[in-house]
């Protein structure tokens, strides 16, 4: 890895980036029955990168 995409990947809570088989679970999960009733959601593949820059709370509430 060069330049910005280490920094990048230092930064990230895995220690990595993020690789093809991250994503596989979520869209096979997606793409089954099991997941037929979500719709208009943004999921978060990252390796925790929105946890890790405090990006759920908002004045000490969670937005979760």
């Amino acid at each position: 890895m060069a330049g910005g995409a280490q920094v990048i990947a230092e930064g990230n809570p895995m220690g990595r980036l993020g690789r093809p088989e991250d994503i596989a679970g979520a869209i096979v999960y997606l793409a089954s029955r099991a997941g037929s009733h979500v719709n208009g959601e943004a999921i978060a593949i990252d390796g925790g990168a929105v946890w890790a820059r405090g990006e759920l709370m908002r004045g000490g509430d969670s937005k979760l």
